[in-house]
């Protein structure tokens, strides 16, 4: 079934320009169905879902996708290059995807990042010298500080890496009547500034239910304790942490008290507020070097929601995936990274803006979305 297309996407919130992403991606390909893989409890910037993954997958079936998947909080909570791969892995084990589509800022941009050898001693020490300058990689690179523009470039070399079948479609982005994800999520809980930017469903139910929302802040308290009560050694597992920047963190620790002070602090050139974030997010719920080195790319693929007209489609996944493709949670319970994404969200539960939210959804367990 190669008329389907593969869309990585975190929907954080689902907005009118992912809707048209995927009118887009069927326009160009022709595809006949679209699988997405979506981020769960927490995301690519380290910060929890403003909705549970259950919500965010409903809102993108009934907005033209036929089947959403999780990927894992092993891959959703990392830098660019290991979201990208485990993303484009967990699709292309599904096999039977013949496209990877994803949004673009500059698709010249695009062309000629993914141009350079990395292999190329001058390419490599140009990389070196970024580095010690305290540029972060991919301005070390020669990126623009475009994140969807990282992201391609990393979609790409994954790609090429795990030698897939699919191609990849570069959608560019619109800026007119589209806002950013990152604005829209500022302007919450004001359900009306952002009406005119989502699609009506998504709108009517924050509007309806504001308590459902999930806020990085409400962390604080958790995140700064979590911090003053660990040892450097724990630390320092953590998966992005390198060159002894757990002391850095934890003596920040000690003196503030949100989490954004305490980035604040940290960060620098060499260690920008993007890394800070995913590392403790990662703290948070236990994403180590061994667990990610024990794991390089997803082993099963969990289903979050699916249309009715799309059994075919999931009939021939069955048929042709490399990996499981799991419907129960049962199957998963003594998962090493199953249960990493449980802890995720037992932790984004407690970002809830309802104090009743934050005692747990069951989320992570819940039944599949239907429709």
């Amino acid at each position: 079934m190669q008329s389907t297309a593969g869309v990585v996407c975190e929907y954080n919130p689902f907005h009118n320009g992912h809707a048209r992403q995927l009118i887009e991606t069927r326009a160009r390909t022709g595809c006949g169905w679209i699988v997405c893989v979506m981020s769960g409890a927490f995301t690519q910037r380290g910060i929890p879902a403003v909705l549970d993954a259950r919500t965010r997958a409903r809102f993108a079936l009934m907005n033209g996708a036929d089947a959403v998947f999780e990927l894992p909080a092993l891959y959703a909570a990392r830098d660019a290059r290991a979201f990208a791969t485990g993303a484009v892995a967990l699709l292309d084990s599904l096999n039977v995807c013949g496209w990877l589509s994803f949004g673009c800022e500059d698709a010249a941009a695009l062309d000629a990042a993914c141009a350079m050898d990395e292999s190329d001693p001058s390419a490599r020490g140009s990389l070196r010298e970024g580095l010690a300058r305290g540029e972060s990689f991919a301005r070390a690179r020669g990126l623009p500080n475009l994140p969807n523009l990282i992201l391609g470039v990393e979609y790409r070399r994954a790609l090429a890496g795990l030698n897939s079948k699919m191609q990849p479609v570069a959608i560019p982005r619109v800026t007119e009547s589209v806002k950013p994800a990152s604005v829209l999520r500022a302007s919450l809980p004001d359900a009306d500034a952002i009406e005119p930017y989502v699609p009506r469903i998504v709108y009517e139910s924050i509007r309806d239910d504001p308590g459902a929302l999930r806020y990085t802040a409400n962390l604080d308290s958790f995140i700064i304790g979590s911090l003053r009560t660990m040892a450097a050694r724990d630390l320092s597992r953590v998966a992005d942490v390198s060159e002894g920047l757990e002391n850095r963190i934890l003596a920040a620790a000690t003196i503030e008290s949100t989490r954004e002070a305490l980035i604040a602090r940290v960060k620098c050139k060499r260690y920008t507020y993007a890394r800070l974030s995913r590392i403790l997010a990662q703290s948070m719920i236990g994403v180590t070097k061994t667990l990610a080195a024990e794991h390089p790319a997803p082993e099963y693929a969990r289903l979050l929601g699916f249309r009715e007209s799309a059994r075919p489609l999931l009939r021939s996944i069955s048929d042709n995936a490399r990996i499981p493709i799991v419907y129960k949670a049962g199957r998963l319970r003594y998962d090493p990274v199953f249960q990493l994404d449980i802890r995720a969200e037992a932790v984004s539960a407690l970002a809830s803006a309802s104090p009743d939210r934050r005692a747990g959804s069951g989320a992570t367990t819940a039944r599949m979305v239907k429709l």
